[in-house]
């Protein structure tokens, strides 16, 4: 919103319309942004883009996805780390939302899950925002997972014939067969982010 008052100030559309007898008496009825407001609001906007590009990501996904959590996060603590040459009024929005964004996702349980569910997307498996450690900490907990999930599911042996033969016979336990039906169609993603959280 802020974005389009600045363009349409710039064009001279506002003013126009400040300006026309049917809007205002007099000029001490005139209320628009004077030249530090004006610097101000284009401080805000450009600090809070990198937020505005994140917020339309997740916005066009039909079904947004739990591993794009921690890459996003991570984008943005960059973007809000990086404060070379910028005014101080873009220095301190980058440092409210930098020391917000610390305190969300920060239990060992929910970076356990976010870490986990961004290590099983191909787009993310290589998982760059973590640490050499943290990779091989989740990618050694996803392997474990798998192991025993794959112990779970061997057929199982049981005795159902002993009178005739003694012999017991090997029965499988399938799995209860779930529908499947193909994944809904998404639009196309966002390009903003996309390169660098899968870089």
């Amino acid at each position: 919103m802020v974005e389009m008052f600045l363009e349409q100030q710039q064009q001279s559309a506002i003013c126009a319309v400040l300006l026309s007898s049917e809007v205002r008496k007099g000029e001490s009825d005139i209320c628009t942004l004077n030249q530090t407001d004006a610097s101000n609001a284009e401080d805000a906007v450009s600090a809070l883009k990198p937020m505005k590009d994140a917020t339309m990501l997740m916005s066009e996904e039909h079904n947004p996805r739990k591993s794009l959590i921690v890459p996003l996060k991570a984008q943005l603590l960059q973007n809000m780390t990086d404060t070379r040459g910028v005014s101080a009024m873009i220095h301190e929005i980058k440092n409210a939302i930098k020391a917000d964004f610390l305190k969300r996702y920060s239990s060992e349980a929910e970076k356990k899950i976010l870490h986990t569910a961004s290590a099983l997307d191909p787009h993310f498996k290589g998982l760059p925002f973590l640490t050499e450690e943290e990779r091989l900490e989740i990618y050694s907990g996803v392997t474990e997972e798998a192991a025993s999930l794959e112990i779970d599911s061997t057929p199982k042996r049981t005795n159902v014939d002993q009178a005739a033969g003694g012999r017991g016979t090997l029965e499988e336990e399938s799995p209860i067969e779930e529908s499947l039906s193909p994944p809904p169609q998404k639009r196309p993603c966002s390009r903003v982010y996309w390169d660098s959280l899968t870089d």
